[in-house]
């Protein structure tokens, strides 16, 4: 049997192993994205809208399927079925490749759901696991929240990086060439498990078809593949780098005073790369030169108080001008309810540290208005609940959270326990020892804790 084994070619066994791995990609789920516009207030809802989006992972995720079935038939098939279908094969690679691009480029608040959860998680993690090493507090009570948003994070977007000097040192290109492509830090981390075997399994599978072509169809294949790589690659890149271009360009004219000129190169950047018009200093820097210029009809001038008072975390003067009237093109701005509900949420945090809970529960809630995938305001409003010993909402709320965990696939279980754990006063409280006998166990037991 053994002897048998070995005399198969060993591109089968490659193939297998791509093939496999195509379906593992597939089955891994990559880049399914919740929409926040499909989200229900008052549930943090990861059911998805008929979306561009949700139609391209349909298609890529079919086509793997399909082609990884069409592969094997190719393997015993005549050479031009070969041929055709390692074309189809390179095809579905470009595809693959191009969608988390297409997704992040041309749908910014796709991507940006994703990396606002993925932060909030792990923010929500850290703090439980600050508070339990250094027995700061108790968490199943929280006196406080002890991390604290970096003043920054209203200008963390999908467009984060510069052409300059240091994107030619070698440790930097990779950093580079991931956000060029769309493979932000928290994709790789949450969901991009999958696109990567997606990607392996997919070479694997085309490359052994294409070792067993016989030497003699060479001169007979069809025209070579590199034209449309290169195509596939300038329409992937040259966009970048015009966006990269624009907005360089319209730095140094604003340092030189010309604002006009700054505004004009910052919104051409923002038609090669949307995500520009989620970076808020970009708004700010043009409110400041609006205040100065005296441009009261300028529709960035709040920007610029608004950002200001975020830096400084001032962030009740921050609810107060976002709560004045904006201009129309200012509401209807993409990023603006990110920037809302980051206000929001974190001048919750203040209230909530002062103590005045009743306060921090009114501004968690407008939060979810804004982002009802608000991880940080979902456990914040836990923390209220335990404060007013309603043990089944708070439950319901961590509940929010686990489910968020899960979504970015976030390895650390402290929010899971949190949950059992409140579960079982919850069922304490109603007189059902039994149940939280039960629910607690599971709360010291870690293998329940997914």
């Amino acid at each position: 049997m053994l002897a048998r084994l070995t005399q198969i070619p060993r591109n089968y066994y490659l193939f297998a192993v791509g093939w496999f791995a195509v379906l593992l990609g597939v089955q891994a789920g990559w880049y399914s994205i919740p929409s926040s516009a499909a989200s229900s207030f008052g549930s943090a809802s990861l059911q998805l809208s008929e979306h561009a989006a949700i139609g391209w992972e349909f298609a890529v995720r079919a086509g793997l399927l399909c082609y990884a079935g069409l592969a094997v038939a190719a393997l015993r098939g005549t050479v031009v079925f070969r041929r055709r279908v390692i074309g189809a094969g390179w095809l579905l690679l470009l595809l693959t490749l191009a969608f988390p691009y297409v997704m992040n480029h041309w749908y910014p608040e796709y991507g940006l759901d994703t990396r606002v959860i993925y932060r909030q998680v792990d923010r929500v993690v850290d703090d439980m696991e600050a508070g339990l090493n250094w027995q700061h507090f108790d968490w199943r009570e929280s006196r406080i929240i002890m991390t604290q948003m970096p003043p920054d994070t209203l200008s963390a977007t999908v467009f984060e990086d510069e052409w300059g000097v240091k994107a030619a040192l070698p440790e930097y290109q990779t950093h580079v060439l991931q956000n060029v492509l769309g493979y932000s830090n928290e994709f790789l981390n949450s969901v991009g498990k999958g696109w990567i075997f997606a990607i392996l399994g997919l070479i694997l599978t085309i490359l052994p078809a294409r070792w067993l072509i016989p030497v003699s169809a060479e001169a007979e294949r069809s025209p070579r593949l590199w034209p449309m790589f290169v195509v596939v690659l300038a329409g992937l890149l040259i966009p970048k780098w015009l966006a990269y271009y624009y907005v360089d360009q319209g730095k140094t004219r604003y340092a030189a005073g010309n604002w006009h000129e700054a505004a004009d190169d910052w919104r051409r950047a923002a038609f090669w790369n949307p995500g520009v018009d989620y970076a808020l200093p970009y708004f700010a820097d043009l409110g400041e030169m609006a205040q100065a210029k005296e441009c009261v009809a300028c529709p960035e001038w709040p920007l610029f108080e608004l950002a200001k008072a975020v830096r400084t975390g001032n962030y009740a003067r921050a609810e107060q001008l976002a709560g004045e009237p904006l201009t129309q093109r200012l509401v209807e701005m993409p990023a603006y309810r990110y920037w809302l509900s980051a206000v929001f949420l974190e001048y919750g945090v203040q209230a909530f540290n002062a103590g005045q809970y009743g306060l921090a529960e009114e501004l968690w809630n407008k939060t979810l208005v804004q982002m009802p995938t608000s991880a940080m305001a979902w456990y914040g409003l836990s923390l209220v609940y335990l404060k007013y010993k309603q043990f089944e909402r708070a439950a319901e709320a961590i509940n929010q959270v686990v489910a968020l965990q899960k979504f970015v696939n976030f390895r650390k279980m402290t929010i899971s326990g949190q949950y059992w754990a409140t579960k079982s006063w919850a069922a304490f409280r109603r007189d059902d020892p039994v149940a939280a006998h039960q629910l607690y166990t599971k709360y010291l037991t870690p293998d329940s804790w997914k």
